[in-house]
Order: C-alpha cells, then structure tokens, then sequence
C-alpha cells in the first residue's frame, strides 16, 4: 500500500521574500531524513561557498553533508530507508537551490521524479512536479526580459477545474496569484486523477 503525505496548502516563508507554499521544504523530513543540527551548519556553510563560486569549498562541503546524511540515513530500516535516502537526495537539491544553482536543482528533482516512479511514491509526485515547474520558470524568468502577465486570472482557472476539486481547494486557486495558480493547478489536477494536466487545461481554454 502507498503511504500518503499529506499536501499543506497553508503559505509559508520561503527562502527570498517571496511568500507561496513550500510544500518542498518539509519533504526531506516526511520522507524520514532529519537534518541534524551539525547538518545544519554544514548546510549554511555550504549555501555561502556555492553563491560565492567557491568551488573547492563546495565540493568538500558537499561531500561533508552527504556523509553526514547517509549516516542519518543509516539509522533507518527496511522501507523508511529507502525513503530516508530519498529524503537526503532532496535535501541536497534543496542546498542546490538556495545556493542559486537552478540547472542542478532542476536536474535532482527529476532524479527524485523518477525515484518515486520506481518505488510507487505517488503522492509525492505533484509536491515535485510543482517546484520543479516553478524552478523552470524562475530560470525563464532569468533569460526573458520581463513582461505583464497576460494569461487566464486565478479566478479564471479555479473555474476551469472547479468540477474536479473540494471547495476548499477550489477557493484556495482562486486567490493565488495568477502565475501561481497555473502552476499549482497541475498540482490540484494531478492529486484529483488526473494523468494528463496540460492536456486537461488545453481542453478548458486555459492552455493554448
């Protein structure tokens, strides 16, 4: 049977001071892997040698934190090891992330992707999908000047899936921001069933 976990939907801090839901960041520690507080610090130390180009330093680190991790990891058993070494897998994309280095991110959320194709991690498919589509878009964001958003409203795109989804849910999109919204309805569309989202927005005039 696959194990569940739980979707927040509550906004909370991320990194920059741009405020949406990260369900990313506590998914290492749902998967079973729990950063120590020596992790810790090897983690910010990391962070500061990856945005300042200090490539030695980085590779060092992040040998450091991986061996810190899989002892972590170490502790676990049976099925909570597999994920556990999940969970560290994410956790130093993270690092990659907050470290400015988009392309590698993107890279390990895929990797995770099809670790949890493998294993039968379902559930944690959207939470993934999601960030790895709004990582994509931040680099889009980095190589196209940038432009007014003129695509569907929020409100637009609640309705456009407003069949599939719980009310709860439904108002949620409906006030995000509309960028957001895009995104986090293929989040909804996948946790709701269904397989193909693109194709689904396209079908509703949401997607050309």
């Amino acid at each position: 049977m696959t194990e569940r976990f739980p979707i927040e939907k509550k906004p909370i801090n991320s990194n920059g001071p741009e405020q949406r839901p990260r369900e990313i960041d506590a998914l290492p520690e749902r998967l079973g892997f729990t950063e120590t507080d020596e992790l810790g610090q090897v983690r910010s130390q990391l962070i500061k040698a990856m945005t300042s180009d200090n490539e030695e330093e980085t590779k060092e680190l992040a040998t450091r934190y991986h061996l810190l991790g899989e002892e972590v990891v170490n502790q676990l058993q049976g099925a909570d090891f597999a994920r556990g070494q999940l969970g560290l897998s994410v956790a130093m994309g993270l690092i990659k992330r907050d470290g400015d280095r988009l392309d590698a991110y993107i890279e390990d959320l895929g990797d995770a992707l099809k670790v949890c194709d493998g294993m039968g991690y379902q559930d944690i498919v959207p939470t993934i999908v999601f960030e790895k589509m709004h990582a994509e878009g931040l680099i889009e964001k980095q190589q196209i000047p940038e432009t007014d958003y003129d695509g569907p409203t929020a409100q637009e795109i609640a309705d456009a899936v407003k069949d599939l989804i719980g009310d709860d849910d439904y108002e949620y999109l409906a006030g995000m921001d509309a960028e957001e919204a895009l995104g986090y309805s293929f989040t909804l569309l996948l946790e709701y069933g269904v397989e193909e989202p693109e194709a689904y927005l396209k079908e509703k005039g949401i997607l050309e």
